[in-house]
C-alpha cells in the first residue's frame, strides 16, 4: 500500500503526503464555514430590514380601536409584513403631475340647473365634495387655491341654486377651492362689503387660500370657461348678466363676482366697512383699485355671463352717494385694518363652512345714522365727550344760537365721523353745516368771521328768544327753520313754516336784517 501511495504521490514521503491532505481538508472546512455564515447573514439583514417599518412607525398611523398592535417577537408572519409596506405606503404618496393650463373637461356655454334641493340631497348630489365645502382634484396637483366668498342674508333658496350649480362648475376647472358663507348678526342691518371683508380675512388667516372669489348669492355663471382664478390684476367677472340683457351696465362697475389676489385685497384695504343697505359698495371699491395704481381686467362678454335669480329689491342706503364722493379720502383708514369684528360661530356645513359674525358697537351706531332716522328719545354719545362738546360749541357759534337742534347735532356728529378728521376746526364744521343745510342762509357775519373763532364772542342780544304764536317760546326763528330742514324736503319745510304766520315772517326779515 505504502508503494502504491509513493508512487502516486510522485514519490513523496507518507508523513508528507498526510500533511498535504489534512492541509487541504482543513482549507475546505473554513471556506464552508465562512460561506455558511455568509449566508446566514444575507437572510438575518433580509428579515430586519422588513421589520424595521413596524418597529420604527409611530401608533397613530396604524393602529385603531379595534386592532392590537402588539407584535408578537416570536414569528413574523405574512401579514405584520403586509402592515410594514402598508406603513411605508402612507408616506410615500404619489407625485401627482400638474393640472392642465386648460382644463380638458370644459365645456363653454351650460345650462343652469334651477331645482331646489335640501342640503341633505346636495351632498349625496356631490360626493366629491368634502365637509366644509372643499375640493381638491385626484388626478393633478391644482394650480390655483381659491377661496369663494359668498354674503348672505334670507336667500336659502338661492344659496342652493347656487351650490348646485358652483360646485360641478368648479370642479370641472380642476381648482382647490372652499366656499365660505358669512352673515352678520340678524340684529345687523345688511352689508355685503363688511360681510366680504370678514370672509377674507377668516379664510386668509385659518386656511391659507391666496386667491379670493367675492360672489353674490343670485349670480349662477353660464359659462364654464369663465375661469374662477386671480390674474395679474383684479377682475371683474360677471360682466354680461341676462337682467341687464347681457352688456355692462357702466366701466366702473366692479359688483356682482369679482377675484382679487390676496395681496391685491390688502393694498386696496379690502371694502370699505360703511355701506349698510343696498348700493354704491361695488362702486367704491373700483375707486380703490384704481387709485392704487391696478387695472381692473375682464372677459368677453360671450364668456363671463351670468344668470340672475329673481329676488325683491334691497332698501337703499340713503347716504351711499355721499360715502361713495369721500371713499378716495377714507380708503386707507376704513377697510379690513380698521373693521372691529367678532365670530360668534364657524360651521362646517357638508357643502360650504358658514361663518357667524357680530360688528363693533360704534359701527352699530353708524349703522343707525346711514339707514335709519336717529332716535332722539334714545341720544348715544360715540364720541369722545370733549370732541363732542367742541364739535358741538363751534357749530352752536357758526349759528348763532344757543341751542342746536337735536337733528341737527346727530347729522353734524355723523358728517365728522364720515370725514374721518383727525382735528375739530371751525373750517370742518363749517363745511360740514353747509352741507347738511344746503339751503340755510346764514347771517353775514357768520360766513365772514369762520377764521375769527377765538375773537370776542357775539353780544348776547343775537340769542334773543322771540315769542311765536300759541304762546310757545324757540330759542330762536333759525332754529326752527333747522328743524324742519332735517325732516325731508328743505325747501318745502321753509316756505311752509313762514307762510304759517305772518308774525313769524315778520320776525324772521326783522333778525336778518340785523
Amino acid at each position: 500500500m505504502y508503494r502504491y501511495i509513493r508512487r502516486w504521490s510522485g514519490g513523496v514521503s507518507v508523513n508528507t503526503f498526510w500533511r498535504r491532505l489534512i492541509t487541504v481538508l482543513l482549507c475546505q472546512c473554513v471556506l464552508g464555514f465562512t460561506f455558511i455564515q455568509y449566508q446566514n447573514s444575507e437572510h438575518q439583514t433580509v428579515r430586519d430590514t422588513s421589520l424595521a417599518p413596524r418597529k420604527q412607525a409611530p401608533a397613530t398611523l396604524y393602529q385603531n380601536a379595534s386592532t392590537d398592535v402588539t407584535p408578537n417577537r416570536n414569528s413574523v408572519n405574512v401579514t405584520s409584513y403586509n402592515n410594514s409596506v402598508n406603513v411605508i405606503s402612507n408616506h410615500t404618496k404619489p407625485v401627482l403631475p400638474d393640472c392642465p393650463l386648460v382644463p380638458p373637461d370644459l365645456n363653454g356655454k351650460i345650462s343652469v340647473d334651477m331645482t331646489v334641493y335640501s342640503e341633505k340631497e346636495l351632498a349625496a348630489k356631490l360626493p366629491l365634495v368634502k365637509n366644509g365645502g372643499t375640493y381638491r382634484p385626484s388626478s393633478c396637483a391644482p394650480r390655483h387655491k381659491v377661496a369663494i366668498i359668498i354674503p348672505y342674508r334670507n336667500r336659502r333658496t338661492h344659496l342652493s341654486i347656487l351650490l348646485n350649480n358652483l360646485h360641478p362648475f368648479l370642479q370641472k376647472q380642476q381648482l382647490d377651492y372652499g366656499i365660505f358663507v358669512t352673515e352678520l348678526a340678524p340684529q345687523i342691518d345688511f352689508n355685503k362689503a363688511l360681510a366680504m371683508n370678514i370672509g377674507f380675512l377668516e379664510a386668509a388667516k385659518k386656511y391659507g387660500y391666496d386667491c379670493f372669489i367675492f360672489h353674490d348669492v343670485d349670480l349662477i355663471p353660464e359659462n364654464d370657461n369663465n375661469m374662477y382664478t386671480c390674474p395679474d390684476n383684479p377682475k371683474h367677472m360677471s360682466v354680461a348678466i341676462d337682467k341687464f340683457d347681457y352688456e355692462l351696465p357702466y366701466v366702473k362697475l366692479f359688483g356682482g363676482v369679482t377675484a382679487m389676489r390676496k395681496e391685491q385685497f390688502e393694498a386696496v384695504n379690502g371694502y370699505s366697512n360703511k355701506y349698510f343697505g343696498w348700493g354704491a359698495e361695488d362702486d367704491d371699491m373700483y375707486a380703490r383699485i384704481r387709485t392704487v395704481g391696478l387695472a381692473v381686467t375682464r372677459y368677453t362678454s360671450d364668456v363671463s355671463t351670468y344668470r340672475m335669480l329673481p329676488h325683491p329689491p334691497g332698501y337703499k342706503n340713503k347716504n351711499r352717494l355721499r360715502l361713495l364722493e369721500t371713499g378716495t379720502d377714507r380708503w386707507k383708514h376704513d377697510g379690513i385694518n380698521t373693521i372691529k369684528y367678532e365670530v360668534l360661530t364657524t360651521v362646517r356645513q357638508r357643502l360650504y363652512t358658514y361663518i357667524l359674525a357680530d360688528i363693533d358697537q360704534d359701527d352699530r351706531i353708524y349703522q343707525m345714522l346711514t339707514t335709519s332716522q336717529p332716535n332722539m328719545n334714545k341720544p348715544i354719545r360715540f364720541l369722545d365727550e370733549k370732541v363732542e362738546e367742541l364739535l358741538i360749541e363751534k357749530a352752536k357759534h357758526l349759528l348763532n344760537t344757543n341751542r342746536l337742534d337735536p337733528r341737527v347735532k346727530h347729522m353734524l356728529i355723523f358728517e365728522f365721523i364720515l370725514s374721518h378728521s383727525s382735528t375739530v376746526t371751525t373750517e370742518n364744521v363749517a363745511g360740514i353745516l353747509r352741507k347738511i343745510l344746503p339751503n340755510f342762509r346764514w347771517s353775514t357775519g357768520a360766513i365772514q368771521n369762520v377764521n375769527n373763532y377765538h375773537q370776542e364772542q357775539r353780544s348776547a342780544d343775537r340769542d334773543t328768544k322771540f315769542q311765536l304764536l300759541g304762546g310757545k317760546l324757540k330759542d330762536d326763528m333759525f332754529s326752527n327753520i333747522k328743524m324742519s330742514l332735517m325732516i325731508n324736503n328743505f325747501n318745502e319745510n321753509i316756505n311752509k313754516m313762514m307762510q304759517k304766520s305772518f308774525e313769524e315772517q315778520r320776525l324772521y326779515k326783522k333778525f336778518q336784517h340785523q
